[in-house]
């Protein structure tokens, strides 16, 4: 299983880094190691764990939560062999697997046989590289579906590298998207696809490269994917979202008792529109999975934190026929004497795509706005430092438009402007036919 842990040891706070040289300096490495050997904990390994990070009962915690979330899996699957057999429930697994294929290849019969060529580019690693290139070639057939990511760039020297197993779950996850989504996912519904790439790219890249970022580089793979297979699936897919998880930690001493906090958390935006309808606003990335944002509330009890601003922006981005969902604006005000803040993202300087004479959406960034009035603006920070009453603010992207603005609808543009989404300029200028007399 995968599981979140805030804390697993390394350079930064929290464990992201934007400064890592290699994957030692991310964390802790346990290659296969067992926890538990007949049901017994391995102490030593445990207190390994609990010596070597800087939050050790919430590490411990998120370990736990691991454990527990393994021994219930476990004991479901022995309560079917108790009731079904052994044998029948072999049998009733592989028929499943069966069922997934069938109906996977009977998705790919769905769709236009051919070969369709896209890319996008990840504009930074954080050590000054970039912008690194993502390609991809895909072939379409009635039976199959090949990815082909040759020409993908080198792997950086900086943590924005994905490994092949990542690139294996980007891929994967389109390829379901574009069959058959409603279908439960199992191994047997990927049987149909196979993903090619050669080694040492910044999506296959090989030890030690670097990966605290991986997410971001796993979300360009998803979004090329998107836009080679938009022109046969265009009922599936939407444009451009802000496609990072706006991975941000901050972290500090509270003050009074100066104990350590690090809050970690992925932030929301904007995705593209449909054919057929607008772009979800504040919803996470693709590659933000299960994760959840944090309530404001639970953020300023639990870290010297104050949320001055959360909502939805208005930055212009994103119009068209039907609009791309609106990004957000978070402002954290430091309330302990000093924290740092680690952040970086992608579609930071290339704007989310768009289709048929739609918009594209607006950029990613990180500000440290300090009390004296300056404005720091950050694309990647590596434990940037700011003082009690400064903030820093964070800034998602809208995602990118479908269809031409002019075929707006004037009730739908009168609803983006009673609502914020859009300021009265940005609608004369966009909308001019809901202005007419």
């Amino acid at each position: 299983m995968k599981a979140h842990w805030t804390e697993v040891g390394g350079m930064q706070p929290g464990s992201l880094t934007t400064s890592s040289d290699d994957v030692f300096q991310e964390g802790l490495r346990f290659n296969y190691l067992k926890l538990f050997d007949a049901g017994v904990i391995n102490q030593a390994l445990a207190s390994v764990i609990r010596y070597n990070v800087r939050l050790p009962e919430s590490t411990l915690g998120d370990m736990q939560a691991s454990i527990a979330a393994c021994k219930v899996g476990a004991e479901r699957i022995c309560e079917l062999g108790r009731k079904y057999g052994a044998e029948k429930l072999l049998e009733s697994m592989t028929a499943l697997l069966d069922y997934g294929e069938e109906m996977a290849r009977d998705g790919l019969r769905r769709l236009r046989p051919g070969l369709y060529t896209a890319q996008t580019v990840l504009e930074e690693d954080g050590k000054g590289g970039g912008p690194f290139h993502v390609k991809v070639a895909i072939t379409v057939s009635e039976t199959d579906m090949v990815m082909d990511f040759d020409g993908t760039s080198p792997q950086a020297q900086g943590p924005i590298n994905l490994g092949y197993p990542g690139l294996l779950t980007a891929a994967r996850c389109m390829f379901k998207v574009v069959t058959n989504g409603d279908v439960p996912i199992n191994g047997g519904a990927f049987r149909p696809l196979q993903v090619l790439c050669p080694p040492s790219t910044i999506l296959s890249a090989v030890e030690p490269a670097p990966v605290s970022f991986y997410f971001d580089a796993m979300q360009a793979a998803m979004d090329v994917i998107a836009m080679a297979l938009s022109p046969i699936a265009e009922k599936k897919l939407s444009v451009g979202h802000q496609r990072s998880v706006n991975g941000t930690i901050i972290s500090g001493r509270r003050q009074g008792s100066g104990d350590l906090f690090i809050m970690a958390q992925p932030l929301a935006g904007g995705w593209g529109a449909t054919r057929d309808q607008d772009g979800q606003n504040g919803l996470f990335s693709s590659g933000s999975g299960e994760t959840y944002n944090i309530p404001v509330e639970i953020v300023e009890s639990r870290y010297d934190l104050r949320v001055r601003q959360y909502g939805y922006h208005d930055e212009d981005g994103g119009a068209g026929k039907h609009r791309g969902g609106k990004g957000i604006v978070t402002d954290f005000e430091i309330m302990a004497p000093t924290a740092t803040m680690t952040y970086m993202a992608t579609q930071t300087s290339l704007r989310p795509w768009s289709r048929d004479g739609g918009c594209e959406g607006s950029l990613n960034r990180a500000e440290l706005r300090r009390s004296d009035g300056s404005v720091e603006v950050y694309t990647v920070a590596a434990g940037v430092v700011g003082q009690k009453g400064d903030v820093f603010r964070i800034v998602t992207g809208t995602g990118g438009g479908y269809g031409d603005p002019k075929e707006r609808s004037l009730a739908a543009v009168s609803d983006d402007l009673r609502n914020g989404y859009v300021t009265l300029d940005q609608a004369r200028r966009h909308y001019p036919q809901a202005f007419q007399d």
